[in-house]
């Protein structure tokens, strides 16, 4: 018997502290700078919450207090607030970007505190590919984008029904260099977290004036959102 009131005092010791306690919980979320909304949420926020607030670089966003839902300044237009503590912004620009603070209430006390930082990023531009040869008959590839954040490279040989991939290359150009004994078509993939874009195929040859091909049987473009 003494057994079972132990076990049953550290239960309900454990129960009261979990009630007390104050959770702290951070999250990240890159989108599209294109994308028509994005859902901000946090993992371990009761949907029952009825005393939640948000807010950006100290200045309040929202709030929502035992049914009431508040919007504050500019957010009342750009922004909307759902019953779960769901923060929806509409339209999201670059500015927009940072850290979000999240606070949920219970009888008056901050139990829970999160922040998930928002990034916008552009979509990469179509790849722009160009050869040059050198005296010894080195072509080198340049493949450069005009538009686009955190951007990787990679290069792809097409020679026959195979293809090899040559790594990520991080930047706004990668430069190839190609011996004389290496031939096949080249396509310049470019990406970064919300997209994804495959370049013009190139077959290049130092003894005429060659041109991004047309004929060479491999998909001339490809794009694909990532996510947002």
């Amino acid at each position: 018997m003494a057994l079972c009131s132990a076990c049953l005092h550290s239960l309900l010791v454990l129960i009261m502290f979990l009630q007390t306690a104050h959770l702290t919980t951070n999250e990240s979320v890159i989108v599209s700078s294109h994308t028509e909304s994005v859902c901000l949420s946090l993992p371990g926020v009761p949907v029952t919450s009825r005393d939640v607030s948000w807010s950006f670089k100290d200045t309040r966003v929202a709030k929502l207090k035992n049914s009431t839902i508040t919007l504050h300044g500019q957010y009342e237009k750009r922004a909307a607030l759902f019953p779960n503590g769901t923060l929806m912004l509409k339209k999201p620009m670059r500015n927009d970007s940072g850290s979000y603070k999240l606070e949920v209430f219970k009888d008056g006390k901050c139990v829970i505190t999160g922040s998930i930082w928002l990034e916008l990023q552009d979509p990469v531009s179509e790849p722009n590919v160009q050869f040059s040869c050198s005296s010894d008959g080195i072509v080198e590839l340049n493949c450069t984008v005009d538009r686009g954040d955190n951007v990787s490279f990679k290069w792809i040989i097409f020679n026959g029904s195979q293809s090899s991939s040559l790594g990520f290359i991080a930047g706004w150009k990668a430069i190839l260099p190609v011996g004389q004994n290496v031939s096949g078509v080249f396509v310049c993939t470019v990406e970064n977290n919300v997209s994804r874009v495959m370049g013009k195929p190139l077959k290049p040859s130092c003894n005429s004036n060659s041109n991004p091909c047309t004929d060479c049987n491999v998909e001339s473009k490809e794009k694909v959102t990532k996510k947002g």
